[in-house]
């Protein structure tokens, strides 16, 4: 059998039907990876990739997330941050501009410095939402702090508490779950589970 042999027949009119079906679904399949996926070069992160199986996308990411404990280097807290994957305005600055690109509620623990004497529990929104500095917020200890626009619940308050992780836990659950958090006027499209679960 020549080399010739070995390769298929492939007469485009016999399958056209096919072809279109594909094409389309690709299409969908690419653009809905394109718009949820981060830019990679030369649109690697838009196309579907060859497999033992066919064609795949591997996972494609949301924009909507909650990020993992992590330790801020520059400031020296801990923090925890979900995003709604609703876009913000344009914000200067090396780090502030891509890290404020997207809604976000954050909380966190931060050591001492500048506008807070002490340890203390933080949590803010970005954007402000309106009156939020008006709001409500538990435990009664807990306050708003014009000078970072955020609030600030002392370390120490929570220390001090009859049941310590009672405060600490309310602070948290009032200000980052969606029944709570309110950006924009609406609520985030964020996971309520993943909220309960902290």
């Amino acid at each position: 059998m020549g080399d010739f042999q070995r390769w298929l027949p492939l007469p485009l009119n016999e399958w056209q039907d096919t072809y279109r079906t594909l094409h389309m679904w690709t299409q969908i399949v690419g653009k809905i990876r394109m718009t949820l996926t981060p830019p990679m070069n030369h649109w690697w992160h838009a196309t579907p990739y060859v497999n033992s199986r066919g064609l795949t996308t591997g996972p494609v990411p949301f924009i909507s997330k909650c990020s993992p404990v992590h330790f801020f280097w520059g400031s020296c807290d801990l923090a925890c941050t979900r995003f709604s994957g609703r876009l913000t305005p344009p914000r200067r600055g090396v780090i502030s501009g891509p890290a404020y690109s997207h809604e976000v509620c954050s909380a966190g623990f931060w050591p001492s410095g500048g506008a807070v004497d002490g340890p203390a529990y933080y949590s803010y929104s970005v954007p402000r939402p309106a009156s939020i500095d008006e709001a409500q917020v538990r435990p009664g200890e807990a306050r708003w702090n014009a000078q970072l626009s955020e609030f600030i619940l002392m370390y120490d308050d929570v220390r001090r508490a009859a049941r310590p992780k009672k405060p600490y836990l309310n602070f948290w659950r009032a200000r980052t779950t969606p029944e709570h958090v309110w950006l924009n006027g609406t609520v985030p499209h964020w996971s309520y589970e993943h909220a309960r679960s902290l």
